[in-house]
């Protein structure tokens, strides 16, 4: 996702941390602020890009939580029209 079309999907703060490519990020979470949202994509992103399987590692409150990250992740490998395995 190019920058022109990220605010269609992404609030500008969300875009600020897809933008940040540091190797430890490091954020205040607040509850139902979009950040596993924006983080799954990061991950799927990321995930597409590497060269070869790449594993991602999301630790969440509670099982509920943990599958909405899945969905997330699901929802966005469609849009991004990549293969991926839950």
């Amino acid at each position: 996702m190019n920058n022109a079309n990220s605010t269609q999907y992404f609030l500008p703060y969300q875009v600020d941390w897809l933008l940040d490519m540091s190797r430890l990020k490091v954020s205040e979470k607040s509850r139902r602020i979009g950040m596993t949202y924006t983080q799954s994509y990061e991950d799927v992103r990321d995930a597409a890009r590497a060269n070869g399987p790449m594993d991602v590692w999301f630790s969440s409150a509670d099982i509920t939580a943990a599958r909405e990250y899945i969905r997330y992740c699901a929802q966005w490998a469609r849009i991004l029209d990549i293969a991926a395995r839950d």
